[in-house]
């Protein structure tokens, strides 16, 4: 289990490739828990990119050219 709490530090990587475009989020890797994951890093169509969330904290949005998505 990794603690992803508030002050803690983790790493997360995938490697990802979308065989199409999702209407909405796809998510590659997350932290289940019973009330809300630690952590999502997902694909997410309206910022047409990679972002990582975590649920009460704030977001990164990734960016760069289409081809590195």
């Amino acid at each position: 289990m990794l603690d992803t709490g508030a002050g803690r530090s983790f790493t997360v990587a995938a490697w990802v490739r979308l065989a199409v475009v999702p209407d909405a989020f796809a998510t590659a890797v997350s932290q289940d828990s019973a009330d809300a994951s630690g952590f999502y890093l997902q694909y997410s169509r309206e910022d047409d990119g990679w972002a990582f969330s975590r649920p009460g904290l704030t977001t990164s949005t990734c960016t760069g050219s289409a081809s590195q998505r």
